[in-house]
């Protein structure tokens, strides 16, 4: 989440990001199901640096009241929100918050990519899902396999020495 937030803080400022020059702002809309707005992410944020001055084109949804994102009624509340903020790029944090179906079963991640995935699609919005990874960090994210049947890629973070100061990003 706390890396996730500072890419979505570079992508609405055009600044760079994991080594690239964004070329253009963008409008990014954070969807957190995780994460506590005063706890977490206001001193996230200032200790990156940002104010509210930074932070326009970044609209954050925190615990939002919305539908489950494997339902119809879930993907049109969130295509809503998409119009009202004019989002260009969407965050969710974290995706098995936002769903009502069972993770490890296919048919939630198929009605997530029916109700929500597509209608982001055919708005050419962006769309970025945070996940975890289960138990074993080597099977890949928890859940069934169609919960990355309609991804483009697939980064994965993980610890590099037991301490929690360095990680991996890697594709």
């Amino acid at each position: 989440s706390l890396l996730m937030l500072e890419i979505a803080v570079g992508v609405s400022l055009r600044a760079v990001v994991l080594g690239h020059q964004v070329h253009r702002p963008f409008r990014v809309l954070y969807v957190d199901f995780e994460n506590d707005p005063k706890g977490d992410i206001r001193s996230r944020l200032q200790a990156m640096g940002h104010g509210p001055a930074d932070l326009e084109n970044l609209h954050y949804l925190s615990f939002p009241t919305m539908a489950a994102l494997d339902s119809k009624a879930g993907g049109e509340q969130l295509l809503s929100a998409i119009a009202a903020y004019q989002a260009e790029v969407v965050v969710i944090d974290t995706v098995s918050r936002a769903v009502k179906g069972d993770e490890n079963e296919n048919d939630t991640w198929l009605a997530f990519y029916r109700h929500t995935g597509l209608l982001l699609k055919q708005a050419q919005v962006a769309l970025i899902r945070l996940d975890h990874s289960g138990k074993d960090e080597t099977k890949g994210q928890r859940g069934g396999s169609a919960k990355s049947g309609d991804v483009d890629a697939i980064w994965r973070m993980s610890k590099v020495t037991t301490g929690d100061s360095v990680f991996s990003l890697e594709c």
